[in-house]
């Protein structure tokens, strides 16, 4: 078993520096930083998976995080100074959460972290109250599926299940359903394609299942085959080659553009 455990850690240490290398290469040729070049080649490797040393950098390069942060120096500072300190419904809502979210993450069990996340959701719920801590508008989903997945909408004419079960999806950007280190790829590519990317995965994970839950008769049905056909599958290596092979074009949600 030590054996075992050795050689994947040597083996996702080699993974990693093959990606950091290719992403050297990349920032040589195409830039780096906000005037990096947005090539095919980008789109690949985000695909990969990005490497832990290079993520922050790139979640802030691809979001434009850095230029906003540039533009508003202390903005986020007098947002917490604000927020902390009141309750109301939304931070009631984030101290429940604040010590289930990112079990698998070591960052997020220790008071360091907790106060850190608190930070973020109370500045996030405080500049935004209409919205609060989340909010969702599953109808979107549900339109998606009439038009990509007629036969699926038509076998399941109530589609509010199905928005139902993948709620988490959306709230998480599957990082409730997944194991931590293939729902931080989801991140990865959501912070580079946007939320669309979440659609796609949504929407293959469905169609992939397509014919069990057209024999559904609950919400608990459908949440337990959905949530074992994830896990088993593992849903990034599944779609995100459906992705690169172009197999979801015809699923309406064009990838990489």
């Amino acid at each position: 078993a030590l054996l075992f455990v050795r050689i994947s850690v040597y083996l996702c240490q080699s993974t990693e520096l093959v990606k950091e290398r290719l992403w050297e290469d990349h920032f040589t040729e195409f830039g780096r930083g906000v005037h990096m070049f947005r090539t095919e080649k980008i789109q690949r490797l985000v695909a990969m998976g990005i490497p832990e040393s290079l993520r922050g950098e790139l979640w802030m390069t691809f979001s434009d995080a850095c230029s906003e942060l540039e533009s508003h120096q202390g903005y986020y500072a007098s947002l917490v100074q604000k927020s902390m300190g009141h309750s109301n419904l939304a931070t009631d809502e984030i101290e429940r959460d604040l010590h289930r979210s990112l079990p698998d993450h070591p960052a997020f069990q220790n008071p360091t972290g907790i106060a850190a996340l608190r930070r973020v959701l109370t500045a996030y719920a405080h500049r935004n109250p209409k919205i609060g801590y989340c909010q969702v508008d599953q109808s979107v989903f549900e339109e998606l599926i009439r038009e990509r997945l007629p036969e699926l909408a038509e076998e399941v004419p109530d589609l509010s299940t199905l928005s139902s079960v993948s709620l988490s999806w959306f709230l998480t950007l599957f990082l409730s359903v997944l194991p931590f280190q293939s729902a931080v790829c989801v991140v990865d590519c959501f912070f580079f394609q946007g939320i669309k990317v979440i659609f796609q995965l949504g929407l293959a994970v469905l169609d992939a299942n397509s014919a069990q839950l057209s024999a559904c008769t609950d919400d608990g049905q459908a949440l337990m085959i959905l949530t074992r056909w994830i896990l088993s599958h593992c849903v990034i290596e599944v779609s995100f080659n459906r992705l690169r092979s172009g197999s979801v074009y015809r699923l309406g949600v064009t990838p990489y553009t």
